[in-house]
């Protein structure tokens, strides 16, 4: 994480869409993101050790609850993530028409990328 913030801190260039992203629709685009997302593992593993803790016997069926809870995350997370999509979408346009003002976005995540990599080890010293 640490190399590629310094590159990202280096270099001169701005973030620039892919020849891909820019003839992508904002719909293509978040379907592609929410495709991405369900294939992470981290997030099923953590479905699966949390949430059968919710549904209870004495309070319905499990199935009926499940189904319930189930919907609840879908919206919200929709919901979530879709105003993420909006903002970034709204933040792309903007970025593209000011060069300068990405180049520095770009240095910024890359101090931070720096950033969470220096505090990444000192947090793995101080724990041994």
């Amino acid at each position: 994480m640490a190399w590629m913030g310094v590159a990202l801190v280096r270099s001169p260039s701005t973030f620039s869409p892919s020849s891909q992203a820019g003839q992508r629709s904002a719909l293509a685009t978040f379907r592609r993101g929410a495709f991405t997302n369900l294939l992470n593992p981290k997030a099923s593993v953590f479905m699966l050790a949390v949430f059968p803790q919710f549904p209870r016997k004495e309070d319905g069926p499990p199935w009926l609850q499940a189904l319930v809870l189930g919907s609840i995350i879908a919206l919200t997370q929709g919901a979530v993530y879709g105003a993420i999509t909006r903002v970034a979408d709204h933040a792309r346009g903007w970025l593209e028409s000011r060069p300068s003002t990405s180049a520095r976005v770009a240095q910024a995540v890359g101090g931070l990328m720096v950033l969470a990599a220096v505090v990444t080890v000192l947090e793995g010293w101080r724990g041994t």
